[in-house]
């Protein structure tokens, strides 16, 4: 597959999962922040994860620091002192 297929793939897929979360945010109450610790723990890097958001890469860590989910972050907390 060519690098522009790839490019136009990514961005469609970001865009679904963006209107899925922005839906789960309204209708659940779901703080971004505890959203940004699920696309973490699901593999992605705090860049990759807020530009699924559409939240400017300097600004992830206050919202990750911020998440009210502390359960969520412990246990990823947790999982990153494993791998080392």
């Amino acid at each position: 597959m060519e690098e522009a297929q790839l490019s136009a793939i990514t961005s469609r897929l970001d865009a679904i999962l963006r209107i899925m979360l922005d839906s789960q945010r309204k209708s659940e109450g779901v703080k971004l922040g505890d959203q940004l610790l699920v696309l973490k723990g699901a593999g992605l890097s705090q860049t990759e994860a807020g530009r699924v958001l559409g939240v400017k890469s300097n600004q992830v860590p206050s919202y990750i620091r911020n998440a009210g989910n502390k359960k969520l972050k412990l246990k990823l907390t947790e999982k990153r002192m494993v791998r080392k």
